[in-house]
């Protein structure tokens, strides 16, 4: 008889605690249901900072050049690259100015990339220098601020 008892007691606890388990989880679940949803706001950013909605990309297309020599290696880079323009504003016509000047453009690329040896490129920050190079040397060859960015879509080396 005592077994049988004992059973019995384990059999409600156990009873009791899926019952209030599944109680307390639908009162919270019906609690949460009567509450009205959160409004999701998107604020402006603050006037420091850049709002990528406004930027316009300027391609200077792919470029080709022989990497600067490093001992008895040459190289060839091959790479897609484009600036990337802050046009809030633009009362100068800076993209307009960007597209008829897109020689100048290469041009500084180029200059970036035949001054730039195999290793330093392809060393884990290489590339990120190569672009803070061609961004300086951009906004200053155009008097501006305004070129926010530089993205190489695509690198490629060879040997030659």
């Amino acid at each position: 008889m005592d077994k049988n008892k004992m059973l019995l007691v384990i059999i409600i606890l156990l009873l009791i605690i899926v019952l209030g388990t599944v109680g307390g989880v639908s009162w919270w679940m019906l609690g949460n249901m009567n509450r009205e949803p959160e409004e999701i706001v998107i604020t402006p950013p603050p006037n420091n900072v850049l709002d990528i909605r406004e930027w316009e990309t300027f391609s200077a297309g792919e470029i080709q050049c022989n990497l600067l020599r490093d001992g008895t290696r040459n190289y060839l880079a091959m790479g897609t690259f484009s600036l990337e323009v802050n046009t809030k504003d633009d009362t100068e016509g800076l993209m307009r100015l960007l597209e008829s000047k897109r020689d100048v453009v290469r041009d500084i690329i180029n200059t970036v990339l035949r001054n730039t040896t195999y290793e330093e490129l392809s060393s884990p920050n290489g590339a990120d220098r190569v672009k803070e190079q061609i961004l300086n040397l951009v906004c200053e060859a155009f008097q501006t601020n305004r070129i926010v960015q530089v993205n190489i879509a695509s690198l490629r080396y060879q040997q030659i």
